[in-house]
């Protein structure tokens, strides 16, 4: 009989260790579940702000392109405007009568 109790007593022993650990388990499993929840709302608002300087970045990028299409644009007008003006002082000494051409 004592040793029918003992298996019994063993067994329950067992059992409520079982459920302890069982209840350990969920308990991390649970705890694991909230801070992976946390790390994905912190992957969402850092994804957010990336999305947000990406858009900034491209709006830059344009404006930059823009800005050298006109700048371009401005160097080959002040490019034309020095070239005419270069044409028409050789065609003025060209025209003078008092100039003497340099030698060489």
């Amino acid at each position: 009989m004592l040793l029918e109790f003992l298996k019994y007593l063993t067994a329950a022993v067992v059992f409520s260790c079982l459920v302890w650990f069982g209840e350990v388990q969920r308990s991390e499993l649970a705890q694991k579940m909230v801070d992976l929840e946390i790390l994905k709302s912190s992957v969402y608002g850092l994804q957010s702000y990336v999305d947000v300087c990406h858009q900034q970045i491209q709006k830059q990028k344009k404006s930059v392109a823009e800005k050298g299409a006109k700048l371009s644009a401005a160097k080959e007008k002040e490019v034309k405007i020095v070239d005419e003006f270069t044409h028409c002082k050789e065609q003025q000494r060209a025209e003078d009568p008092k100039h003497v051409p340099k030698p060489g």
